[in-house]
């Protein structure tokens, strides 16, 4: 076994090696962990890598021992060298953004970071290694609830974690604007800016007759015909919709809507 390496942690100790023969067919591993001269079996695999989940301590040691099946053996004895842990980084925190989420972290010069995407089942996928900023972004699926993890990382020892966890809730769009409208066979064609954040799912659309103010319809473009031939003073309102929240209503568009003569409803009046 040649050029064994570790990345240390308060709870656990990853290794990984290099395969010390060319031919790997038949070839495994066995790990033993020691402390001091005390040795026992901790695994077995034919892959080049281990991850030890009890924490590491004082006088830890690992006996690497590679064998073919049918006989001859190599064995290294390593010492992960263990030193302080690094701290959690300070104040891990996210903003949402149109395109997906930033972390952000509070940096410290002696630190290299890490960061994770931790999984239900307690497994974690490294997304980014060896970070000198502050900030890291991601596309995370907006329907899902995701956490993420980081560590300071000193030569091959990474400290504690700090958490984040980020739901469907923390998505809230930001209000529709330049709502408008035209009159096209009577009907009132309403039609606003395309909303920036790119998760958004759809629209919206509120009536306000002065009385109640009722949901007439939802779309995924920004664009709505409205067939109603209500007559008088109405507002409309716009809300953008997230995986789980609504935005707050658009600015409103007031019209005075009145019939012709045909039965036809015409709108003379827009008031802003």
């Amino acid at each position: 076994v040649a050029e064994v390496n570790f990345l240390i942690r308060p709870e656990s100790v990853f290794i990984t090696w290099q395969y010390p023969y060319p031919e790997k067919e038949g070839l495994f591993f066995e790990i033993f962990r020691c402390r001091f001269d005390e040795c026992e079996l901790a695994a077995e695999t034919r892959g080049n890598s281990f991850i030890d989940k009890r924490p590491p301590h004082e006088g830890l040691q690992y006996l690497i021992v590679s064998a073919f099946k049918g006989g001859g053996k190599k064995e290294k004895r390593v010492d992960p060298a263990l030193r302080d842990f690094p701290v959690a980084p300070d104040s891990f925190r996210y903003e949402i953004l149109n395109e997906g989420i930033r972390l952000l972290w509070n940096i410290s010069e002696t630190c290299l970071y890490n960061i994770y995407r931790l999984s239900p089942d307690g497994g974690e996928r490294l997304l980014a290694k060896g970070l000198k900023e502050g900030y890291y972004n991601d596309v995370p699926e907006p329907s899902e609830v995701v956490h993420y993890s980081i560590r300071c990382q000193r030569e091959n020892t990474e400290g504690y974690p700090a958490q984040v966890k980020i739901t469907p809730d923390d998505y809230i769009p930001s209000r529709p604007s330049g709502l408008r409208y035209a009159c096209i066979g009577g009907d009132a064609v309403l039609s606003w800016k395309e909303n920036p954040e790119r998760w958004v799912r759809g629209y919206r659309i509120y009536r306000d007759d002065g009385k109640d103010r009722i949901q007439i319809g939802e779309t995924a473009y920004p664009v709505f015909i409205d067939k109603d031939k209500t007559r008088g003073r109405i507002s409309y309102f716009i809300t953008a919709l997230g995986p789980s929240k609504e935005s707050e209503p658009s600015e409103p568009l007031t019209l005075e809507r009145a019939l012709d003569s045909g039965g036809k409803a015409k709108i003379p009046l827009c008031k802003e």
